[in-house]
């Protein structure tokens, strides 16, 4: 029984060497690519890049995963977000053509809100997801994460609805097998009551 545990860990440790040497290698191979500079100095900051970028995805990897419970996944479905990916870039065209019309159109009115809501997504790694999509889209800007409840800056009314439709919300949970639903819809429109 013990030498069995010890194998199926030394397995284990195994395949996160193997994994962490490849993203090593695949790191350098960018950096020596791109950069294009093979001296001493700029192959020690590639180096020094390439361990910060291990660091910092090691310690990603340790966020907790299961905020919802036993069920929740702590990996991303990759058909889910191979998906995901063309479906926020057209969101980021279709929004720049909005608020380019929206600033230059001279009766359209730029009237800035901040937008609240809860959303239930499955782990912290997809609470950032969400915000940096969110973020990305021209016309809102994620201001604030806390827990389950985010805070978002909207430049006007449509582009608020926009964000409290859902839509990007349930994608955004669906890439972790979640049900991403907006509770407690609020918006400030700064003006006193």
């Amino acid at each position: 029984m013990a030498l069995r545990r010890w194998m199926r860990r030394r397995k284990r440790t195994e395949l996160r060497v193997t994994q962490v040497l490849s993203h090593a290698l695949l790191l350098a191979a960018f950096w020596l690519v791109f950069s294009g500079k093979f001296d001493a100095f700029h192959l020690a900051l590639g180096a020094a890049s390439v361990a910060a970028v291990l660091i910092f995805n090691d310690a990603i990897r340790r966020l907790s995963p299961a905020r919802g419970g036993p069920q929740a996944r702590d990996r991303a479905r990759l058909p889910v977000v191979l998906l995901y990916l063309p479906w926020l870039l057209w969101q980021i065209v279709s929004s720049a053509a909005y608020v380019t019309r929206l600033i230059l159109a001279p009766r359209e009115r730029v009237d800035p809100r901040l937008v609240h809501f809860r959303c239930d997504l499955p782990n912290e790694v997809a609470d950032v997801v969400l915000g940096n999509s969110i973020t990305l889209t021209p016309g809102t800007l994620t201001l604030d994460i806390q827990d389950d409840e985010f805070v978002i800056h909207a430049l006007d009314q449509g582009v608020a609805d926009g964000v409290l439709s859902g839509t990007m919300q349930r994608r955004v949970a669906q890439m972790w097998g979640g049900a991403g639903e907006v509770t407690e819809p609020r918006v400030d429109t700064g003006e006193e009551s």
